[in-house]
């Protein structure tokens, strides 16, 4: 994106002296500027929360009160907290400053390298945080994505409003409330179709070229799993998140592959960070017999406890393959665990992220809260997978260009030949995986690149000037996300592969 050229001026500039914590909190913000990444771009016309890596254990009681013990050490906080709010040159500066100070030293405590997950929180993160892990909403209850301006409907998710109205994947949504959608973004359309519980929303839609004109009815949406069948009568269940629905939504979707006879079942993974040890234990005792071990909790005092499945409903599938990446963290690493060590599944992807502790929240008469680490999970067989993650039993990874980031470019900027860029790097990867070929994928400009670059110029009648300018970067980042939005089983060598094990 162009920056605007601001007139220069002489000027004498006074620097203010940064303190150390000042520039560790300039580092903080820094390192949580998020990039756009190719993979996962779909979007669900939900009120989105933060992803937790973890399993998390709800509470509802109100913290309890605690009595400062009058020694050394609350005597010296004591008095660095009333000289800054009293005496601080800069205290005026801050909203709140008796809450921020409060605030600032709880961070301090609490953000230690020990423990990257112990985390205290405000009451409006708290909120937030609750509705990242159950990632509810009123709408309708679609996923779509927009290529080439068409507004497509990638999933419909089972008995949602969209789904009783008759709505399908593969849909494309081209009125809503009688207003043409060309043209719309995201933004537009979200802000449209969003609406209170009961209210109505009227789409227009195409499917095989026919023209079609339904009402419906918005409503409470649980949007943390789906499932639909697939090749060869194969089930495929996604668990985004283990929210508090996910055990009541995984049921439903194992009833459905049941009635149909569905045998051999595909649980994608992939990307859940993790939720509610509850959740956890219910979705695990869906599939697991009576009495087989879930989880192991390690505690500090050198006690622990064995959660065990209360029997599962759901024994008719034959075979289990689990679809996991490196953000399937915490209660999504301890169903792949559990799975694999009560001999239930087989597990294909890549190795895990890596959490294995059990979060606890104290919440006190503000609406804030402590989440503490309050034990160290193991699977059924004792193994500790914190900072280690899960080795996969199939190794299979996706193309290396959907985990990188989209490039950004200036209008006027370009690459050419023997220059070496990160740019370059990721447009070699879009190249290679729209079948182009290229010699390296490094980042040096060599001659492949120029040569692929000019012949993707012309397939798309841009100026084949075989260099890496900001519209060439843009169609291809463009081309990699609908090619993977509308050939997904082309490209998903890992869902791929597990359908290939369960047809052999």
């Amino acid at each position: 994106m162009n920056e605007e050229q601001e007139e220069k001026k002489v000027q004498i500039k006074l620097e203010r002296h940064l303190w150390p914590d000042e520039k560790e909190e300039m580092k903080k913000k820094k390192q949580q500027k998020k990039k756009i990444f190719f993979f996962g771009f779909l979007v669900v016309l939900a009120i989105s929360g933060s992803l937790f890596l973890g399993i998390y254990i709800g509470q509802n009681s109100i913290g309890q009160t605690y009595t400062d013990t009058e020694n050394a050490a609350f005597s010296r906080f004591k008095a660095i907290y009333q000289t800054l709010l009293n005496k601080w040159y800069f205290i005026n500066e801050i909203d709140d400053p008796e809450t921020t100070l409060i605030d600032r030293a709880i961070d301090g405590m609490i953000g230690t390298d020990y423990d990257p997950h112990t985390d205290y929180m405000t009451a409006e993160e708290v909120e937030s945080f609750a509705e990242g892990i159950d990632m509810g909403f009123s709408g309708i209850g679609i996923q779509y994505n927009i290529v080439e301006d068409q507004i497509v409907v990638e999933k419909v998710y089972r008995e949602a409003p969209a789904d009783l109205a008759g709505l399908q994947s593969g849909d494309i949504i081209t009125e809503v409330n009688h207003e043409s959608v060309a043209g719309w973004d995201s933004e537009r359309l979200v802000s449209e179709v969003k609406g209170e519980n009961g209210t109505i929303v009227n789409i227009t839609y195409l499917r095989q070229n026919q023209e079609y004109n339904i009402d419906i009815t918005r409503g409470t949406v649980e949007n943390s799993v789906y499932g639909e069948i697939i090749d060869n009568n194969i089930g495929y269940l996604q668990i985004s998140q283990f929210s508090s629905a996910a055990p009541t939504e995984v049921a439903k979707y194992l009833a459905y592959f049941k009635d149909d006879n569905v045998t051999k079942l595909i649980i994608d993974l992939r990307d859940d960070g993790g939720g509610y040890l509850n959740s956890l234990l219910g979705v695990a005792s869906l599939f697991l017999d009576k009495d087989d071990p879930i989880l192991i909790q390690d505690y500090t005092d050198g006690t622990s406890e064995t959660s065990y499945a209360t029997g599962g409903n759901y024994t008719n599938f034959t075979d289990i393959i689990i679809l996991g990446n490196e953000n399937s963290a915490s209660a999504s690493e301890a169903f792949i665990g559990c799975m694999r060590d009560n001999g239930k599944a087989i597990f294909v992807g890549v190795t895990t992220y890596g959490k294995s502790t059990v979060q606890v929240p104290v919440y006190f008469s503000d609406g804030s809260a402590l989440k503490y680490s309050a034990a160290m999970w193991l699977t059924p067989n004792g193994n500790v997978i914190n900072n280690v993650g899960l080795a996969p039993d199939v190794t299979v990874e996706l193309h290396p260009v959907l985990n990188m980031p989209i490039i950004t470019m200036d209008e006027n900027e370009y690459y050419e030949y023997d220059q070496v860029n990160d740019n370059v790097m990721i447009a070699q990867n879009c190249l290679d995986f729209l079948g182009y070929l290229v010699d390296r994928a490094d980042g040096y400009f060599d001659v492949s690149t120029k040569e692929a670059i000019i012949l993707f110029q012309a397939d798309y009648n841009v100026e084949q000037t075989g260099k890496l300018d900001s519209t060439t970067a843009s169609l291809l980042c463009t081309e990699v996300m609908r090619s993977w939005s509308l050939y997904p089983d082309k490209y998903d060598t890992q869902k791929a592969k597990a359908v290939e094990l369960l047809n052999e």
